[in-house]
C-alpha cells in the first residue's frame, strides 16, 4: 500500500490538447494506453473526436459538388424525381467524397446497391453536366 501511494504522490504535469488546461496524471495512468495523458477529461475526447470526425466526413459538401456535375435523375433506374434522390459512394466509403466515387440513385436503388443485389462497379454510362 505504501508503495502505490508513493506512485499515486508522483504525478506528471500534462497540457490538454483540446482545452490547453494544465492538468496532472499519475505515470500509472499512463501505462494504461488509449490516449491517457492526451486530454484533460472525456469531454475534450469527445469534442476533438466530434470535430475531427466532422472535418473529414464534410457533411453536404460532396452533395453540392455532385449535384453541380450530375443529371439530376437517377442513374440506375432512371427517375427523375429530385425528392427521392440521393447521392451514393461507389466503393462504400463514406470519407471519399471524389466526383468518380459518386452517383445519384434513388432510394429503392440505393437499397438494393447497399444489399448487395447488384454489382457497384456495373454502372451505365454516366453523362455528367459541363
Amino acid at each position: 500500500r505504501q508503495c502505490c501511494a508513493e506512485v499515486k504522490k508522483k504525478t506528471i504535469e500534462r497540457t490538454c490538447h483540446e482545452c490547453k488546461k494544465i492538468f496532472y496524471i499519475t505515470p500509472f495512468r499512463l501505462a494504461e494506453g488509449s490516449g491517457r495523458g492526451t486530454f484533460c477529461s472525456r469531454k475534450c475526447l469527445l469534442e476533438k473526436w466530434n470535430r475531427n470526425s466532422i472535418n473529414a466526413q464534410c457533411p453536404g459538401s460532396y452533395r453540392q459538388n455532385a449535384w453541380k456535375i450530375f443529371e439530376k435523375r437517377c442513374y440506375d433506374c432512371g427517375i427523375k424525381d429530385e425528392r427521392v434522390l440521393l447521392i451514393h459512394h461507389i466503393d462504400g466509403n463514406r470519407k471519399n467524397g471524389l466526383i468518380e466515387n459518386l452517383i445519384p440513385i434513388c432510394h429503392n436503388c440505393h437499397a438494393i446497391r447497399h444489399l448487395n443485389l447488384i454489382d457497384n462497379k456495373k454502372i451505365s454510362s454516366v453523362k455528367r453536366n459541363a
